[in-house]
């Protein structure tokens, strides 16, 4: 594809224009799990958008939690809103379990 092309074409325009950064680069793709668990740690410590987000993804799910107890004041006639609902629980659940 296009893309795949134009990301190849930057990466040789890259190495021959600074073949130290192209090395670096190397380097980096090298790294172990560990390794780049603890720099994803340092990410989680450092960005506070990515703190902001984390208040963010807990309300949401407490929010849900709660919403479920709406979606039954309002008698639906159809199971979509409580199959959303499940979904975004399902969702939270993964996602934190992914990140052990």
């Amino acid at each position: 594809s296009r893309l795949v092309h134009g990301l190849q074409h930057s990466i040789l325009n890259a190495q021959r224009a600074d073949p130290q950064a192209a090395a670096s680069v190397q380097n980096q793709q090298d790294l172990s799990s560990k390794e780049l668990m603890a720099r994803a740690g340092q990410v989680l410590l450092y960005d506070i958008a990515f703190c902001i987000y984390i208040f963010a993804f807990f309300g949401a799910f407490v929010l849900q939690c709660v919403g479920f107890g709406w979606i039954s004041g309002c008698d639906p006639s159809t199971p979509l809103p409580y199959f959303a609902a499940t979904l975004q629980i399902l969702f939270t659940i993964m996602a934190v379990s992914f990140g052990f």
